[in-house]
């Protein structure tokens, strides 16, 4: 679910470029499946717990909206097992009664990144539900800065020039960044202690041991 928050799901350049969940298989690693997705502003990786796997390494790119309704149709209790197989360019998926059959997309053409040393990391508690508290004052013009929000390691700022909303975010911060709204305060508003490092470009994030986020910075100054 996630992941689906992360990948496009309106057309336009982002979902030409990078629709879809790409899924990374290999029986042989410590790390059998890894889940990626990106909108070009927001780079999600997360490992999934694997029971079993078995076969040749693989990868799988298939529709966001569609494994979300499968996700959606998956039993709720914990210790539920998904069971996939792969026959050609079809996807089988398998959960109790649930049965859907997806056919796999183009998997070449996808972007890749490797994931980030999640070392020196500063923890920050409650930073997705202080992104969503700010970001809904955003522009939703789409153009930087005013349609990101401005952090300084004091506050979390946003605004579209005729309402703006501050609110105390406080964390160790090499210089002030400003991030697209509507992705963290998505991405991260259940989740507790967010590790945080500012990167050249990039603010990295950690919410936990298996996930990691990678969120574009606007190189412009804001108001």
């Amino acid at each position: 679910r996630r992941a689906v928050k992360i990948a496009p799901g309106k057309a336009g350049h982002a979902f030409d470029k990078a629709a879809g969940l790409f899924f990374e298989i290999n029986p042989a690693a410590e790390v059998k499946c890894l889940i990626r997705a990106t909108n070009l502003d927001a780079f999600h990786t997360e490992i999934v717990a694997t029971v079993a796997a078995e076969g040749q390494a693989t990868r799988w790119r298939l529709s966001a909206n569609l494994m979300n309704s499968v996700v959606g149709s998956l039993p709720p209790k914990s210790g539920s097992l998904v069971k996939f197989v792969q026959d050609g360019t079809k996807l089988s998926i398998q959960a109790g009664k649930m049965k859907a059959t997806l056919y796999l997309m183009d998997p070449d053409s996808y972007p890749d990144w490797d994931m980030f040393d999640s070392e020196d990391l500063t923890m920050v508690g409650g930073l997705g539900s202080r992104m969503a508290a700010v970001e809904w004052a955003a522009a939703n013009t789409g153009v930087p800065p005013l349609c990101g929000v401005y952090l300084d390691g004091e506050y979390a700022v946003a605004t579209d020039r005729y309402r703006l909303v501050r609110v105390p975010c406080k964390f160790d911060i090499k210089r002030p960044v400003i991030v697209p709204a509507g992705i963290l305060g998505t991405s991260l508003k259940q989740m507790g202690d967010t590790g945080v490092r500012v990167d050249e470009h990039q603010l990295l994030l950690a919410p936990d041991d298996y996930t990691q986020l990678a969120v574009s910075i606007y190189e412009s100054n804001y108001p």
